[in-house]
């Protein structure tokens, strides 16, 4: 389909069934050999390696007074480090485990994720468009890790660590306050190219309650496209492609509702604090989806935080881990518009086919074991003027041991 148009009436894709082996599959990655000390550190052997290579050529060029020799030597290690990166070569050695039996039949006895024929099917007068919230199922959320695979769970907002007062002075960060919405649903579709506005193309389900505020919507939307493929060296902020489509509903929460009541009609009865943060939240819900695509000021604000809670228990790059929970800025790949009837709801487009090309390819070197995962994301609005401060998480939510074999198809 093309990107922006609704899937046909008549059209129900079935329900993509995940390899009748991936027990079995998931079962070999946890059998590897007993650790090998002269081989287990062979990334950092690598990287080492490469540095004093580097260092050595450098020293050279330098001493010959070339800087473009310099220059040649720092981009040709750059991608040798990016090679061995895509090759798994620098991965952390996964943790020995032995699989019992109990284990073997769990794997193999385990329920696979929802995915009902009717996923594409409405529920509503508009039979066109899929139902939000179909194909992930929602789980309470578990402390300890033990949420079934291939559900979300709602989190709490100080999971993440944001900007507080004095933070240009400070660096300080510290857990934010309740999220200003709640994640109501979670799909994850299978497209063969970019679908914008996918918010507009679902049936959303209606909102607990009603924003206060013309200017918050009382749902908000965030649909984020990821490619199945690391793509060119270089992408323009509108690459397109086949890909994974996550959409998440959100919904304001009875504290934010509130608080935006207060906010007009008692002011002084909030903290400064809190004051800043909703004002901030006023002025990116009014003003950033009137700004045109490029050189958007508050647009640019939207922030991306992801955090795998088990990272010591998966395989990823050993320099990829001091990158959990970093957030990313959305600024060109973003999209965000006005919705719905009346406008009534946001829905920002995050195009990740249009990032970097260390980001995609550090993406895709963690892809394939993706379903290992227990992944917290959370989407903010940066502040940047101490009179903006603290940060707030819009939302966020857990994703646990989603599989991407299990994105339903976008016809």
């Amino acid at each position: 389909a093309a990107p922006g148009t609704r899937p046909a009436r008549a059209t129900s894709a079935p329900p993509p069934d995940l390899p009748s082996d991936l027990a079995a599959q998931r079962r070999r990655r946890f059998e590897r050999p007993a650790p090998n000390p002269a081989t287990d550190d062979a990334g950092a052997e690598y990287v080492r390696f490469l540095a004093t290579c580097f260092v050595v050529s450098a020293a050279a060029a330098i001493s010959c007074r070339s800087a473009f020799a310099v220059a040649v030597l720092a981009l040709l290690h750059g991608y040798a480090l990016l090679a061995l990166a895509r090759g798994g070569r620098l991965d952390a050695p996964r943790p020995t485990r032995v699989v019992s039996d109990d284990d073997d039949a769990a794997l193999l006895k385990a329920p696979r994720p929802p995915l009902p024929a009717s996923a594409l099917e409405a529920d509503g007068d508009d039979a066109t468009k899929p139902r939000a919230g179909a194909v992930l199922r929602e789980v309470p959320f578990d402390e300890n890790g033990g949420a079934p695979a291939g559900t979300w769970s709602k989190c709490a907002a100080s999971t993440f660590k944001v900007r507080q007062v004095g933070y240009k002075q400070t660096k300080r960060k510290a857990p934010s306050a309740e999220g200003f919405y709640e994640a109501v649903t979670v799909d994850m579709f299978d497209a063969g190219a970019r679908v914008a506005e996918m918010g507009s193309l679902l049936e959303l389900p209606p909102p607990a309650r009603v924003s206060p505020d013309s200017d918050v919507p009382a749902l908000f939307v965030v649909v984020a496209q990821v490619p199945s493929e690391t793509g060119p060296l270089k992408a323009k902020h509108d690459a397109d492609g086949h890909g994974y489509q996550m959409a998440i509903c959100f919904q304001l929460t009875a504290r934010t509702a509130s608080e935006l009541q207060c906010l007009k009609d008692a002011p002084d009865a909030l903290s400064a604090e809190r004051r800043a943060a909703l004002k901030l939240l006023k002025r990116y819900c009014r003003v950033a989806p009137g700004e045109p695509q490029l050189g958007a000021a508050e647009r640019g604000r939207f922030k991306v935080l992801a955090q795998i809670r088990n990272i010591d228990e998966v395989a990823i790059p050993a320099f990829a881990k001091g990158y959990n929970g970093k957030p990313a800025l959305i600024n060109k790949t973003g999209v965000l518009t006005r919705c719905g009837p009346d406008d009534a709801y946001l829905n920002m487009d995050v195009n990740i086919h249009g990032f970097g090309y260390m980001a995609r390819s550090g993406l895709q070197s963690i892809f394939r074991d993706f379903q290992d995962f227990i992944l917290s994301i959370g989407f903010t609005v940066e502040s940047r003027a101490d009179d903006e401060l603290p940060e707030c998480m819009l939302g966020c939510f857990d994703l646990n041991h989603v599989d991407y074999n299990a994105a339903v198809p976008w016809d």
